[in-house]
């Protein structure tokens, strides 16, 4: 079981980018729903009442 594991993060030795390309936009989108989600609590922070 631990060497089919290993098979299959390695892909046939294109591991590296096939992992990167994952990792990336993952990175990308977590980042941009952190930075949006700390905008949106100054926003309601700083709102005043109508």
């Amino acid at each position: 079981m631990t060497e089919e594991i290993l098979k299959f993060i390695s892909m046939g030795g294109h591991s590296f980018y096939i992992w990167t390309a994952y990792f990336i936009p993952l990175t990308l989108i977590f980042s941009l729903v952190i930075t949006l989600r700390s905008k949106l609590k100054r926003i309601k922070k700083n709102e005043t009442e109508v």
